[in-house]
């Protein structure tokens, strides 16, 4: 469980840091973050103190951001954390300009938290010209390798695909011609849109966690935990109504920024 301490600091830590967008106290935002944060709206990343600065000095909309249905879930000194929002401009036609879905990654510093990554999602009737481009405009530019690359595309399907069941995110990631060698699944990006479909029906409050993860050349290796009430049959396994853990081995291998082909080795269900 969450405690109350923390869920209220990082659900002040949003206030402060939509108030400060919409004042644009550009230091006032910077504080909010850790050095190596990262923002990620699709079209516009920016990654450490100076790509920060740099991006909310240029962020000069006049705009009120209302946030709603902060969820946080807290695991030592680490915390992930959704929103809903709606943008309202200040001047103008009243009309809303955005709705979006967010989530956010934060660490704790000394007595407080700070920002290590925050993904901002419009819902698709708001969506800007441009955003859904290629796996390989989504990565941070200046990434130094290919291993690097495909580490931080990895971490950026996991958030966006199972954090925030963007399902969209299977046609960005996942190459047309992608080879699934896992029997729970068929190959192609509709094997992997009928998988999460299938899984996340299973548990609805599914939780997918990227707790280890390596890279070298095109492929990238993860270990992945799986936790989530278990509602409907799945496969072969008959619904428990029980919280139910997994943990995936798993091996991606990239071809221009997308996963071309993957296998993975799944450990037995364990239930709370």
């Amino acid at each position: 469980m969450t405690a109350p301490d923390d869920r209220s600091e990082i659900a002040d830590l949003f206030a402060r840091y939509y108030t400060a967008v919409d004042t644009h106290d550009v230091e006032g935002w910077l504080a909010l973050w850790a050095p190596d944060g990262a923002f990620d709206s699709g079209h516009v990343r920016a990654r450490g103190t100076d790509e920060l600065r740099a991006f909310m000095q240029g962020h000069t909309v006049q705009t009120r951001h209302l946030v709603t249905n902060v969820a946080v879930d807290v695991q030592g000194d680490r915390a992930t954390a959704s929103n809903y929002m709606l943008v309202l401009p200040t001047t103008g036609n009243p009309l809303p300009i955005a709705t979006a879905h967010c989530r956010s990654e934060l660490v704790r510093v000394g007595r407080g938290w700070k920002l290590l990554r925050h993904v901002y999602r419009p819902d698709p009737s708001f969506i800007p010209p441009g955003v859904g481009a290629a796996v390989a405009n989504l990565v941070a530019p200046g990434t130094p390798d290919e291993a690097a690359r495909n580490k931080e595309t990895l971490r950026l399907l996991t958030l966006e695909l199972w954090g925030m069941r963007d399902e969209s995110a299977i046609d960005r990631f996942f190459a047309p011609d992608y080879v699934q060698h896992s029997e729970q699944a068929a190959p192609g990006r509709e094997g992997v849109r009928g998988f999460f479909r299938a899984i996340t029906r299973a548990f609805p409050d599914l939780k997918v966690t990227l707790d280890h993860l390596y890279a070298e050349g095109d492929r990238a290796f993860a270990l992945m935990t799986w936790t989530g009430t278990h509602k409907e049959p799945l496969f072969d396994l008959p619904a428990t109504n029980a919280v139910t853990t997994f943990r995936t081995a798993e091996i991606h291998r990239f071809r221009n920024g997308q996963i071309a082909e993957h296998w993975d080795v799944v450990s037995a269900p364990r239930s709370a």
